[in-house]
This record gives C-alpha cells, sequence and structure tokens, in this order.
C-alpha cells in the first residue's frame, strides 16, 4: 500500500485560483453513488475506483481507501472506455492544495503549464466524492460530450469543453499583420504564407491566398528552395531562422497539420481570416516551436502583452500529445 500524500504546493497560486472557483458560474457537482457510477467513480467497502482507458492509450487506475493509494486488486469493477478522466483530484477544502497519487504524477502538475491554464480559465468540472464515513475529495473532469451527456440535467453544467489541442484567442497570441510580418508572414492583397525550414527534413509552408488555402511541405530539393531569394520577403532568411511551423488548427481543434517528430515548447499565434479577401475566410491557429530567435523577436515588440505573461502562451507539446 502506498500513501496517498497530501501536498500542499502552489499555495499562493492555488488559493486564488481555488477561490475563484468557489464563486465561479460552475458549481460542484454533487452526484449520488449511482450516478457517480455512471460516469466511471465506483464506491465499494469503502473505497473509492476508478478504472478507464482513454482513446489516447492512457490507462487511468485509481483505489483510494482511508487517505491511501491501493494497488489495484481484489475488486470486480468493470473497465470504462471514456473519452474522460479524473485530470486530479483535490481535498474538498481546495485552498489547501491538492492530492497526487504518486510523486511522479504531482510533478508532472507542477511542470505542466496546461495543467495551470485549465485551473486559470476554469475549464474544469469538480464533481465531489464522499466516502464513508467522513472522506471527501473533489474529483476534477473535463466537460466531453460523452461525460455532459453521463449527468443527470438536473446539474448545471456551464462550462463549455476545451479540447487539449485547441488553443483560441484567448490563451493564443493574436498578433497584428505588422507583428506578424516580424515573423516572417508575408501578408499583402493577394496572399499570406509562412514558411519554415523543419530541420533537416523539408520546407513547411502555410498559405491563404485568392484560389486556396493550406499547409504544404517540400521535401525534394530543398537546397534550391532555401537558396532562392523570395522577393515579396527578402528580409527573412531561412536558413537563419531557428523556429518552425510544428502544428496548425482550425479553431474548433481539427487539425490541418501536425509535425510527428517535434516534441518541447510551442507558442501559438492565432490567425484571423474572416476580414481578409482570401480563399479561406476560417480564422487558424499556428503552432510556432519556442526558439531563441523567436523570442528575440518578441523582445523587440510588446507582443500582445506575451511578456507579462509568457506561461499562458507557452505549451508543452509532447504533454498536450499525451492527454
Amino acid at each position: 500500500m502506498k500513501n496517498l500524500i497530501f501536498f500542499v504546493v502552489f499555495f499562493g497560486f492555488l488559493s486564488g485560483i481555488f477561490a475563484q472557483n468557489k464563486t465561479s458560474v460552475q458549481p460542484v457537482l454533487n452526484l449520488s453513488i449511482n450516478e457517480l457510477s455512471k460516469i466511471g467513480i465506483f464506491i465499494k467497502s469503502n473505497k473509492v475506483i476508478v478504472k478507464n482507458n482513454c482513446p489516447n492509450g492512457n490507462k487511468i487506475r485509481y483505489v483510494i481507501y482511508k487517505n491511501s493509494y491501493l494497488d489495484e486488486s481484489g475488486d470486480s469493477i468493470a473497465i470504462t472506455n471514456y473519452d474522460f478522466y479524473p485530470y486530479y483530484i483535490s481535498s474538498i477544502d481546495s485552498v489547501s492544495g491538492f492530492y497526487s497519487m504518486d510523486d511522479e504524477r504531482e510533478n508532472k502538475l507542477k511542470l505542466d503549464p496546461l495543467f495551470e491554464r485549465k485551473m486559470k480559465l476554469n475549464y474544469l468540472v469538480p464533481v465531489q466524492v464522499k466516502i464513508p464515513p467522513d472522506q471527501d475529495y473533489l474529483f476534477w473532469f473535463q466537460p466531453t460530450e460523452t461525460f455532459c451527456k453521463l449527468i443527470p440535467q438536473k446539474y448545471p453544467i456551464k462550462i463549455k469543453y476545451i479540447p487539449d489541442t485547441l488553443i483560441n484567442s484567448n490563451v493564443a497570441l493574436e498578433l497584428s499583420d505588422e507583428e506578424l510580418k516580424k515573423i516572417g508572414f508575408v501578408i499583402d492583397d493577394e496572399e499570406m504564407y509562412l514558411n519554415t525550414w523543419n530541420r533537416p527534413d523539408y520546407i513547411c509552408g502555410w498559405f491563404n491566398n485568392k484560389t486556396e488555402s493550406g499547409t504544404q511541405t517540400l521535401d525534394g530539393n530543398i537546397e534550391s528552395f532555401l537558396k532562392k531569394k523570395d522577393k515579396k520577403n527578402r528580409k527573412f532568411d531561412l536558413r537563419k531562422t531557428d523556429y518552425q511551423i510544428v502544428r496548425v488548427t482550425d479553431p474548433d481543434g481539427k487539425l490541418n497539420f501536425n509535425s510527428t517528430k517535434y516534441s518541447g515548447l510551442v507558442i501559438p499565434i492565432y490567425i484571423r481570416n474572416k476580414h481578409r479577401s482570401y480563399y479561406n475566410k476560417q480564422d487558424v491557429v499556428i503552432y510556432l516551436s519556442y526558439t531563441p530567435s523567436l523570442v528575440k523577436k518578441m523582445e523587440e515588440s510588446s507582443w500582445g502583452g506575451w511578456w507579462s505573461n509568457p506561461a499562458k502562451y507557452t505549451i508543452d507539446f509532447k504533454k498536450i500529445e499525451a492527454h
């Protein structure tokens, strides 16, 4: 048996965040034992048991008994296959901190920018779980469509589900055209595009013009492309630019392009297209790898408040993929 350790971490951060949640529009859901079982939380012999296989391959196994975390054994609880699971578990008096299943999980939460962003932007729904005789916890869930359908209508869910891959204008950098040009975008009446060298394999280009829009890659003779001067972008040298296009999504999170080889920090850039006279009026989010030259360009511009809260806009691509 492994002790379920109570960590008091991020005290100043969490106290402010959870104090905000207490007055949030989203109330704590106080479900019955039967209703809890519908979302994969089972209470049996004074234990809380969660056994779920997520679509991305993650296997969630929680067995909690008397403030302890047990290895799963000796129970006949069926394994669920939901697209949601307890993102983390806190004490009922969440101002004090949160419970972590083990050191590894606790460290991942502390280092995960996604965790901080979900708390700050109220992306999670708290569900109260009572273990007889007097143990209370809050299990925090992302309100996926499946989760909301399984919650009885008498319980209000006022938080819109935001996929981990979705970065909208509230959290992505929304730059002016002049600021976009500083990082290599070409923007004129006929077209808008950005090319990057995704070393060492290929050139990646996102484009939107009068007749078409999308993301394309060039993996043939890239040396000639690198040597060729872009008449519309003479100051932008691909060979000296160390950041790259890592991912492109629609505002609803649908992938248009995804670099399977890159892992690390990325900065999402929100591009509005509705007002432009191009083929595609759909807004997009372009994720650029976080590199020294990109940071240097940020230092030379206000960048919409980036420097006032860099953690808000810098996310770990690998960790987003893992959720």
